[in-house]
């Protein structure tokens, strides 16, 4: 009995894998009618035409796509950049320094500041009289009879200001002798007056005078004394 039930299950095992095979080769089992295939529609492509359903060409601006790997497939079409161009400068003729030595503008000159002169009111001599004698012909006096005098001149300027400095003069240079304010009689004169004169060094114009009477004495009247 478990001879024939095992005998049983081989052949039905026999019989299945043959079915199995008809089935791959033919595609329908024994005794049956064609089986029906199943067709698996396809989405239309992004640049497929709606009438014909035919794809289009990429043009050369196409973008990548995804390839059937789903990587990115890159479009060999797409146009090649030119490379870039380096341009290095070509190093010029250098300006030449100017050696020389620069030429300054002038120094304009200092303009010179003139300070007003003094204004001279008078000069003054003191004393401005005197009485002298005419010495005797080898040119000496006696103290009682003197035959010189020493003048003292002042300039007087506007504000109160003063000075001394003067240049002397006579009216009669036969007669008189001035000097750095020193007055002499001279031995051969015969006038009876003279003049004497200071003109003031600050404005060489103003001066001032002061008035000699010439005394004479006989020569006997000198020895009585």
């Amino acid at each position: 009995m478990r001879l024939g039930l095992r005998s049983g299950f081989g052949l039905m095992a026999i019989t299945c894998a043959a079915i199995a095979a008809c089935e791959v080769d033919t595609g329908q089992l024994p005794g049956t009618g064609p089986r029906p295939v199943a067709v698996k529609s396809e989405a239309p492509a992004a640049n497929a035409s709606p009438v014909t359903g035919l794809t289009a060409a990429p043009s050369a601006s196409a973008t990548p796509r995804d390839n059937v790997a789903g990587g990115i497939e890159k479009d060999d079409t797409a146009p090649t950049p030119p490379p870039a161009v380096t341009v290095t400068p070509t190093p010029g003729t250098p300006t030449p320094t100017p050696t020389g030595i620069p030429k300054l503008a002038p120094t304009p000159e200092p303009v010179a500041t003139r300070t007003p002169s003094p204004v001279v009111e008078s000069v003054v001599i003191a004393p401005n009289y005197l009485e002298l004698y005419q010495p005797a012909p080898d040119g000496s006096f006696l103290a009682a009879f003197p035959a010189t005098a020493s003048l003292v001149a002042t300039v007087r300027f506007q504000g109160g200001a003063t000075a001394s400095a003067v240049t002397w003069s006579v009216s009669d240079g036969n007669a008189a002798t001035a000097s750095a304010g020193i007055v002499r009689i001279l031995s051969g004169t015969t006038a009876d007056r003279v003049t004497v004169y200071a003109v003031a060094d600050a404005d060489n114009a103003t001066r001032g005078s002061a008035t000699i009477d010439i005394k004479r004495k006989s020569q006997v009247g000198l020895e009585i004394k």
